[in-house]
């Protein structure tokens, strides 16, 4: 299990941000708070010398310039693995395919302010949910799994009854002890709003 579950989801534009046309630059990203590439300077001494514009991205340098910093791509440092901006484009196009064909169950989560920019930024169109809609998560788990696959779904329902056991006893502990029958009932109370208020994604 990867400790950082929720902002892989996040980031793979899956659960909790959906509008997945915002690309992250590798370069533009990193030179908005490190504008001069200080980081890069101190752990990349083969990029040091560069000039703040290539520092993020050194294949763009003019090969005189490379030659002057003792940079030269190919020899000093390795060329791109990928043209980022293809690679972008060829992703993009793959995320219209996948959220045009996504279950309904999936869909009906994306807000309705989510719903409008990807049709107007992507012209992937989405019916957004009704407002205060709520969609079990079993539902959708069990949704994105093939109807074939009945150990997958088994699987994911286990993962989320373990989910719910573990959000219950930790808020019927306090302390280090366990509180009373009553106190776990509250516990159990207040792990069901938790659980309601995760999954409507306002």
């Amino acid at each position: 299990w990867a400790v950082n579950s929720a902002n892989w989801m996040w980031l793979s534009a899956t659960c909790f941000f959906y509008t997945y046309h915002r690309v992250y630059s590798p370069a533009h990203f990193a030179r908005k708070y490190d504008r001069v590439g200080k980081y890069v300077r101190e752990w990349l001494p083969v990029l040091s010398k560069l000039p703040d514009q290539y520092v993020y991205e050194p294949w763009k340098a003019p090969i005189n310039v490379q030659r002057a910093c003792g940079c030269v791509i190919g020899r000093d440092y390795p060329e791109p693995i990928c043209n980022i901006d293809a690679a972008a484009e060829r992703n993009l196009a793959r995320m219209d395919a996948c959220y045009a064909a996504a279950p309904d169950d999936w869909k009906s989560l994306i807000p309705a302010s989510a719903a409008a920019e990807i049709a107007k930024e992507r012209d992937v169109h989405i019916t957004a949910r009704r407002h205060g809609a709520f969609v079990p998560l079993s539902r959708v788990a069990q949704s994105c799994v093939p109807a074939s696959s009945d150990a997958a779904r088994r699987a994911h329902v286990h993962q989320e009854k373990e989910m719910q056991t573990s959000a219950t006893t930790e808020d019927g502990m306090a302390g280090g002890h366990l509180l009373s029958r009553r106190g776990r009932a509250q516990g159990r109370a207040r792990g069901g709003r938790v659980s309601r208020v995760q999954h409507r994604l306002n």
